[in-house]
């Protein structure tokens, strides 16, 4: 995709085994190839690695926790990762400083859409925030 805003999209997803997820209407996303990303990798054990020449070389980040960590998303300027025991940390822009927000419920999964970060775990639990904060 070249960069630029695109408007009333739908997105469908195909994994491996030719399995269609269910379409995702997209009401608008931007592409912007041209400033410097940093990228966020999580696993277990706290692990947090991060890049920023597009993952040719990764560094080790101070987590604070040694939970394992399953998912991390970006959104509002700041990283989110989620993992057992409630743990929710977020970043700085850059993913270098991580503060803990934890909650008492393991989490799997965190997306950032609009304007809303969501996290999701067992028994249900799904927290929402504006800001990845509070």
């Amino acid at each position: 995709m070249n960069d630029g805003t695109y408007s009333n999209c739908t997105i469908i997803v195909t994994d491996s085994d030719g399995n269609a997820s269910n379409t995702l209407t997209i009401t608008s996303f931007i592409v912007d190839t041209t400033t410097t990303k940093s990228y966020v990798s999580v696993g277990n054990s706290g692990t947090i690695l991060t890049s920023s020449d597009n993952g040719t070389s990764w560094n080790s980040m101070t987590s604070g926790t040694s939970k394992n960590l399953n998912d991390v998303t970006y959104g509002n300027s700041i990283f989110v990762t989620v993992g057992y025991g409630g743990t929710i940390l977020t970043s700085s822009v850059n993913g270098t400083t991580w503060n803990d927000r934890s909650k008492t419920k393991r989490l799997w999964g965190v997306t950032y859409a609009n304007s809303t970060f969501m996290a999701v775990g067992n028994s249900g639990t799904i927290y929402t925030s504006s800001d990845g904060t509070t």
